[in-house]
């Protein structure tokens, strides 16, 4: 499968790292719905896959199933790599081939960065700052004296089980598994028979993120998470570097040329 030069680059990195089994596997054209989230900085530096698989059965008897990966990566100083499929594009040759979407998000010098791969894909990093903490809050609570809350009314009442479902390990993280049942009564939405939901979680105290996360709804499919592999220790510095044939665009529309970009989206 051809693949641009960053993105071979990064398949190269994680193989060597043990971490790219089941690439093969993923969807052509399937956009990953699901976001692993960010872990928090005290669990170290580390290089993981996550696996999404979509199901959704049709009334007709069609379905549809995906599967997509997330790279994960999180360096010393707390930068977290993430990169995802984002649908598809039709290459020179009349080849599908997948695209992707990476972000470097570093929280000390409060940047994030992304950009995308593939032939079609705008060579441009977009670069958004952290907004100031003290000035959300004072946005915040000039809304609040601004306009007074109106309390919430349910709809209807959902008839909600809560389960704890223990501990178990995920390529040797240990995570904590929860469970929400609800079921939304006949006639409240439409619906001839009642509607049952399920949402699990297994969370990792030791990566501060969920390492599982499955969502089962009738209406929209069951969606599963999960971290399929994971090797402590420093990451390649290369994920962290953007491409220097990209354009930069920074909050605010000041474009910064490829002839320019010598590291500036890495906010060092």
């Amino acid at each position: 499968m051809v693949r641009t030069p960053l993105f071979a680059l990064t398949a190269f990195i994680l193989s060597v790292l043990g971490l790219a089994r089941g690439w093969a596997q993923e969807t052509p054209c399937a956009f990953n719905i699901s976001s692993v989230g960010f872990p928090h900085e005290k669990s170290g530096p580390f290089t993981a896959v996550f696996k999404t698989t979509f199901e959704h059965k049709l009334a007709d008897g069609n379905q549809i199933n995906t599967t997509t990966l997330t790279r994960l990566a999180q360096d010393a100083s707390g930068r977290v790599f993430q990169e995802g499929q984002a649908g598809c594009y039709v290459s020179q040759n009349g080849q599908r081939l997948p695209r992707y979407r990476i972000s470097i998000n570093d929280r000390k010098a409060k940047i994030m960065s992304s950009w995308a791969t593939g032939e079609d894909a705008q060579r441009l990093i977009n670069i958004s700052h952290y907004p100031d903490s003290a000035a959300v809050m004072k946005a915040s609570e000039g809304n609040a004296t601004s306009k007074p809350s109106m309390p919430q009314q349910n709809v209807y009442q959902l008839e909600t089980k809560f389960e704890r479902l223990g501990t178990r390990a995920f390529d040797g993280i240990a995570a904590t598994g929860t469970r929400r049942t609800r079921v939304i009564p006949s006639g409240e939405e439409g619906n001839s028979q009642p509607i049952e939901t399920v949402n699990e979680v297994w969370f990792s105290e030791d990566l501060g993120l969920a390492v599982m996360t499955i969502t089962d709804d009738p209406r929209s499919g069951r969606t599963v998470t999960q971290l399929a592999e994971i090797k402590k220790g420093d990451p390649d510095p290369a994920l962290f570097k953007p491409p220097s044939d990209y354009a930069i665009i920074e909050q605010g529309s000041t474009v910064i040329t490829p002839a320019q970009n010598s590291g500036e989206a890495q906010g060092h």
